[in-house]
């Protein structure tokens, strides 16, 4: 096996956990301390705002958009009640 196969199962083995209802939980890997990442949260509110404002003048790209943005139907994501971590 490649040194770089293993290198890829390990990071599996160590951010991948079942939950007791069978789904897979996966820590995302990131090269900075998540603590940092707060400091990037006005520049996404930025960005969020100016998605939003763009989708308001282009009412076809809006439904385009929102159609696409169906992960939390589909189970892939949830919506976080907390602003903690």
């Amino acid at each position: 096996m490649r040194a770089e196969q293993q290198a890829c199962e390990q990071q599996f083995i160590s951010n991948t956990t079942q939950q007791p209802v069978g789904r897979f939980v996966v820590r995302l890997p990131t090269e900075m301390d998540p603590k940092q990442l707060a400091s990037s949260c006005l520049s996404a509110e930025r960005k969020m705002h100016a998605i939003e404002s763009r989708l308001e003048r282009q009412p076809d790209l809006k439904v385009q958009y929102h159609k696409s943005m169906v992960y939390e139907e589909l189970g892939h994501m949830e919506q976080v009640k907390s602003q903690e971590g």
